[in-house]
């Protein structure tokens, strides 16, 4: 089955399924990124189907357009 939907992740495009996961969007964003208990991840989106925008969790995913969703993604590190 080929990706036939194209969002941005932190400025970049990227070919994914209709439905991603916060682990995808984690990968495309950082790709080989460590993780571990100290290690979180931001993730905010707007121009999606479903929902339309808001923020990405752990375990979570998003319904994208096929063109424009876009997803930005922050590092940080737990003290």
């Amino acid at each position: 089955m080929s990706k036939e939907f194209i969002i941005i992740v932190n400025a970049e495009e990227k070919p994914v399924d209709e439905t991603v996961t916060y682990d995808e969007i984690v990968n495309l964003a950082y790709p080989g990124a460590p993780t571990g208990p100290t290690i979180t991840y931001s993730i905010t989106f707007e121009h999606a189907k479903e929902p339309k925008q808001g923020t990405l969790g752990p375990g979570g995913s998003v319904k994208v357009k096929p063109r424009n969703t876009v997803f930005d993604v922050i590092q940080a590190n737990r003290a």
